[in-house]
């Protein structure tokens, strides 16, 4: 796999024409049959994981992220449900609060209510794209079919990594 960080621009249940964070360039993509298999929906906006390996390109895997409608103590909606939201940012980062408006992009915790923030959107772009490059490993277990992938939903990582740095569009 060669996979590469995209930001969905227009959306279909069958693929998305998104554009490459890397250098903005656009492309037309199909969902992999994975992801259309488990009902996965990427909506405008949405970051991908855009796999180059293949062609046409095809994305492998939507990270999570929406924009917080509602905030009160630990608890946020983001598409219409509600959730208990951990910011697992690092420290510095977490001074300045999550706020109503924020896009976020989170895995699952623990529980079915519970996110973990581990990056912010901003002009379309996550303010650290290394932290989603991180996962990539995770990604290409996932589709080898691996007997210890488990899909990232369900992971529970929240340790800091460095990854290849900030790229051309954002």
């Amino acid at each position: 796999m060669n996979l590469t960080l995209a930001r969905a621009i227009a959306c279909s249940a069958e693929g998305c024409r998104v554009q490459l964070l890397t250098d903005s360039s656009m492309t037309d993509a199909p969902l992999a049959p994975l992801m259309r298999q488990i009902g996965t929906r990427v909506r405008p906006g949405h970051i991908v994981a855009l796999d180059r390996s293949v062609s046409p390109p095809e994305i492998r895997w939507r990270f999570g992220g929406d924009k917080v409608e509602a905030l009160v103590g630990d608890r946020a909606t983001l598409r219409g449900q509600q959730f208990r939201l951990t910011d697992a940012r690092p420290d510095d980062e977490r001074a300045i609060p999550i706020r109503i408006g924020d896009t976020v992009l989170v895995r699952r915790g623990g529980a079915a209510d519970e996110l973990t923030v581990f990056d912010l959107v901003e002009d379309g772009c996550p303010l650290h794209p290394e932290r989603s490059e991180a996962d990539f490993p995770q990604i290409e277990a996932t589709y080898r079919g691996s007997a210890r992938a488990r899909p990232i939903t369900t992971v529970r990582e929240t340790s800091r990594r460095t990854g290849r740095g900030l790229s051309a569009l954002c």
